[in-house]
């Protein structure tokens, strides 16, 4: 999991071999892009092989200093179409976890669908679950399976938090129901709180599958259905609507814990 290192123009200075620093974003403290010269084409985000103490680090460098007890945290990294979104502070919180990172184009993309594979690979973070090595799947559509996201549906499915379909398919490029969302996120934070009855007006198309983790979790107010007191269990869900899901569950499990 990727963790966050905030460095100050001085803290930079200490690291060495400076060639790791490459590729960087460094940003001042209003959030813009900084051409900074010490690290030759730091103009964008980049995955950063830099570890302390055996942990990954995403290491963002901000112009000036940072004051002891200062609030700079990852939070002054935002992403251009996330700014005033209803899901801001919970697409936030996932980010500062390592759980979620944006596009090349610093975009997180909040009301695009999100695919099954990108979302075992979201909940795989989640857990902490990493790929596994032997990402081969059983599934007869493995070939459709990008390799980013097979060692991670792998694991997910070998603990039963996403299943194929019944004919042994995996679909990764399909997009996610809400139905499979949430089915996904019971199974993997192993909810076992009292079932509400539904009152839906469009329960009946509810999957059997899936009527007793959605019970689950409105009772745990995990998500809710739509003004017109329908859930619509089969509509596509957004990536913003799948991180907001996953940021309460993480917030209902801590609090049972």
């Amino acid at each position: 999991m990727m963790s966050h290192l905030i460095l100050d123009s001085n803290q930079i200075k200490n690291i060495s071999p400076l060639s790791k620093l490459t590729n960087l974003l460094f940003i001042n403290l209003n959030n813009n892009p900084i051409n900074n010269a010490s690290t030759p084409g730091a103009i964008h985000k980049h995955e950063l092989d830099f570890t302390v103490a055996d942990k990954l680090y995403e290491v963002w460098v901000v112009e000036g200093d940072i004051e002891e007890g200062g609030n700079t945290t990852p939070s002054l990294i935002t992403f251009k179409d996330l700014k005033g979104h209803w899901s801001e502070s919970l697409v936030m919180e996932l980010y500062k976890k390592g759980i979620i990172s944006g596009y090349e184009d610093n975009s997180i993309r909040p009301d695009n669908e999100i695919s099954r594979a990108e979302a075992a690979v979201i909940i795989a973070h989640a857990l902490n679950l990493e790929p596994l090595i032997d990402s081969q799947t059983d599934f007869k559509d493995d070939d459709k399976i990008p390799e980013w996201a097979k060692g991670y549906i792998k694991a997910v499915n070998q603990r039963s938090i996403m299943k194929g379909y019944p004919d042994n398919t995996f679909k990764p490029s399909d997009k996610l129901t809400r139905q499979e969302l949430v089915v996904m996120v019971i199974n993997a934070f192993e909810f076992k709180e009292d079932t509400k009855e539904l009152t839906f007006l469009d329960k009946d198309l509810i999957g059997d599958w899936a009527k007793e983790s959605i019970e689950i979790a409105v009772n745990i107010e995990m998500l809710s259905g739509y003004p017109d007191n329908t859930f619509r269990p089969r509509n596509t869900i957004t990536r913003a609507e799948t991180f907001a899901v996953l940021a309460k569950a993480l917030k209902a499990k801590k609090s049972s814990i």
